[in-house]
């Protein structure tokens, strides 16, 4: 279930939880139940999307009203997924646009977004040609952490994730890698995309943790 929370106009973002029957009951990372009213609302429901700020990029507000397209599979790759959505410039909130963002998969079932808006033509869609090998985490990465209040805008911060930052990890197929970073089990999906800043082909990642919070990241050049 992908649900958008909080106010509108300044501080909307994206959560999502499963469940095993589409009737529900959802719960988020932390087991908490989405119909749980007992908890600190801002603390239920896992949060895949909120304001944010790509380093030389805009700002963008109040990311929200989404929805996910999926196209047709292919051959040997199931149907890409986008998730479609509203968002405002921060420079001024009463301007907005629509963007579309990659949607992918964890090992475990969990869906994240990309931290890059989809390029169309400038995106490689076969799965078949996601990373594989622990050698694709090891550089310098641009990320995102989506674990502050929604009333801040996210800003990034550079990692360098060397060998044995990764050696925990273990590849599970295309662009799917499980494991311990940085001390928390976290589950990460890996593939390619289009650096919007930078006008560039690289990777993009996007994990979450154990503890909840869901990072992602651009490959530097």
């Amino acid at each position: 279930m992908v649900v958008s929370y909080d106010s509108l106009f300044s501080t909307y973002h994206v959560r999502v939880a499963v469940a095993e029957h589409v009737t529900g009951p959802y719960h988020d990372r932390l087991g908490h139940v989405l119909t749980d009213v007992e908890t600190d609302p801002a603390a239920v429901g896992t949060t895949v999307l909120a304001s944010h700020q790509l380093e030389g990029g805009p700002v963008w507000l109040a990311p929200g009203h989404a929805a996910v397209l999926t196209d047709a599979p292919g051959p040997g790759t199931p149907g890409r997924q986008l998730l479609v959505h509203h968002v405002r410039h921060g420079d001024d909130p009463t301007h907005h646009e629509v963007q579309a963002r990659r949607l992918v998969w964890t090992s475990d079932g969990w869906p994240l977004i990309s931290p890059q808006p989809w390029a169309g033509p400038h995106e490689q869609d076969d799965e078949t040609q996601w990373p594989s090998s622990l050698d694709a985490l090891v550089g310098g990465w641009e990320l995102l952490g989506y674990d502050q209040p929604s009333s801040v805008v996210v800003t990034t911060r550079t990692r360098v994730l060397w060998p044995d930052d990764v050696a925990a990890l273990r590849p599970l197929g295309r662009g799917r890698f499980s494991g311990v970073l940085d001390g928390v089990p976290t589950e990460l999906v890996v593939f390619p995309a289009w650096d919007g800043v930078r006008g560039r082909a690289t990777l993009a990642l996007t994990a979450l943790g154990a503890d909840g919070t869901v990072t992602c990241g651009t490959l530097l050049p």
